[in-house]
């Protein structure tokens, strides 16, 4: 089986089927959904490129690192994984759909809210902004995730199955995220304006880029036998933020990990179309 069928076959629509709810805002109550109405959402999506996943090395993990469960974003290790065997690399993180990403946080006694704006536009072109009336997640209190938001991204390494698809999970790691930035990249804005700013925020056609092992972006490999794996980097794992195509969310490549000589090679890189700009 091809990559492409793969992905499309296996990994993706799973993805796309998690939260079905998430892709219809009109399914919240104070968000208007009349006939012709339409939403400029968001649209996340892995990004292929020199400074995105392609000089990932081996590497050792840091004091300021902890380990985030995959099952639960809020379950995280207080022990930090110093000197563990990880594979690491720098990280892109673009918002290429139609409507900017604008999140604004809510301090409780419970932890932070955190709430959603998008672009709404009505059938004659007017377009203004409306923020969902529930949180689309709480950041729990506690110093463990102190000045860590949301999870950005999802790494994970996989068998490869004897067909050549996916076969066991073998190794996970969620990265939250800790300051939003927007490089420009691609021409995606819809015909609604730019949202006013808030506390966290992703331009439409901009991405968000941080360098090699920032916080949290690893994957740990120690004990993991050297050979052919499937690697998956994930953008709005959950998913928790609205976008407008959860299809996409998912990139994966076929690596070869030597333990002995702490190398990784790429066997089979991703799709093209993670390292272009989508279609107009």
């Amino acid at each position: 089986m091809s990559l492409k069928a793969f992905l499309v076959s296996s990994g993706l629509v799973v993805i796309a089927g998690g939260n079905q709810a998430a892709a219809d805002p009109g399914s919240r109550s104070n968000v208007p959904n009349g006939d012709g109405d339409s939403y400029n959402l968001p649209d996340f999506r892995p990004r292929w490129a020199p400074d995105s996943v392609q000089d990932i090395r081996f590497d050792v993990g840091r004091s300021n690192d902890r380990l985030v469960s995959c099952d639960d974003w809020t379950d995280v290790n207080p022990t930090p994984p110093t000197g563990m065997t990880v594979l690491s690399f720098t990280l892109s993180s673009p918002n290429f759909g139609q409507g900017d990403l604008r999140l604004r946080r809510n301090s409780t006694p419970n932890g932070i809210e955190m709430y959603q704006t998008i672009s709404y536009m009505t059938s004659d072109g007017t377009c203004f902004p409306v923020e969902i009336d529930q949180p689309i997640a709480i950041i729990p209190s506690g110093p463990l995730q102190a000045g860590r938001w949301l999870p950005l991204a999802k790494f994970a390494l996989y068998q490869v199955a004897e067909d050549g698809g996916l076969g066991d999970r073998v190794s996970c790691q969620i990265k939250r995220w800790c300051c939003l930035g927007s490089s420009p990249t691609c021409p995606t804005r819809g015909p609604c304006p730019r949202l006013p700013t808030r506390d966290d925020n992703i331009e439409a056609g901009a991405r968000d880029v941080y360098p090699f092992h920032w916080t949290d972006q690893f994957l740990p490999i120690e004990g993991i036998p050297s050979g052919l794996y499937w690697f998956e980097d994930e953008i709005n794992p959950g998913p928790i933020m609205w976008e407008s195509n959860y299809d996409n969310n998912s990139m994966f490549l076929m690596i070869n990990i030597d333990q002995d000589a702490r190398r990784v090679d790429i066997i089979i890189p991703p799709d093209d179309s993670f390292s272009t700009c989508p279609a107009p």
